[in-house]
């Protein structure tokens, strides 16, 4: 009984060994393939994404060209020549259909052409040989017409001034002018031995002195004039009356 129970036991034991013994493998096994599945996937996400922005890129750059056709087109004023574009593209490695080749060119050269349409450039052209003619007129006699427009608005100015410069209306300011032209008509006094170096008259001036009629002492004359509203000038010839 005892050696049959153990034989039983031991029975027991080799099959429970024995399955033991057989599933380790195939766990082992498992973790493998799920180690390379999850190595391969890692390997080939970042290749995927390059592989898909390398065709964006090859996909923006053929758009480019396309358009670049469209815009040189409308810039020497040549018609749209979409079979000429869409035979030149027909063949590439983006997947571009012809109808799509089409669209995209079609599209560029009518946004292009309603925009060269309103630029100054066109409508100079549009103009012809007036424009062109009244432009290289100006450029040659526009230095010329300048200075003569600017006589004419000076002499213009000038007559209306002497025209009004003695009524009542512009008597401050025709006195005003009156005073800063002398100021720059004589600041500066040329003397032949300084040729080039003028004196300045302010440096030049001494202010006259007058004694008034009751034995005052001398003051200046410019404030005399302009203390008193009325004065009589009494002076020997030369003495600076003017």
């Amino acid at each position: 009984m005892y050696q049959g129970a153990k034989s039983t036991a031991l029975g027991k034991w080799g099959i429970r060994m024995h399955s033991h013994s057989k599933a380790l493998p195939v766990g082992r096994f498992a973790l493998r393939s799920l180690f390379v599945c999850a190595l391969l996937i890692l390997i080939s996400a970042p290749l995927v994404c390059l592989a898909q922005v390398s065709q964006a890129r090859s996909l923006d750059k053929v758009v480019g060209q396309i358009k670049a056709y469209a815009d040189r087109h409308v810039k020497n004023e040549s018609p749209m020549q979409t079979g000429v574009v869409v035979d030149l593209f027909r063949i590439n490695s983006v997947g571009l259909t012809s109808t799509k080749i089409a669209q995209i060119y079609e599209e560029e050269y009518t946004k292009e052409k309603e925009s060269y349409d309103k630029s100054p450039i066109k409508r100079l052209r549009d103009a012809g040989w007036t424009v062109s003619i009244v432009l290289i007129l100006w450029l040659i006699l526009g230095d010329v017409l300048r200075k003569w427009l600017a006589r004419l608005i000076e002499k213009v100015g000038t007559f209306i001034y002497e025209s009004l410069a003695g009524t009542r209306l512009f008597l401050g300011r025709t006195l005003s002018h009156y005073r800063r032209t002398l100021i720059e008509k004589y600041k500066l006094v040329n003397i032949p031995f300084r040729h080039g170096r003028p004196l300045d008259m302010h440096q030049l001036y001494v202010p006259l002195k007058a004694t008034g009629s009751r034995d005052e002492g001398p003051v200046d004359a410019s404030r005399l004039v302009i203390d008193h509203r009325r004065s009589m000038i009494i002076g020997s010839p030369g003495a600076g009356k003017s």
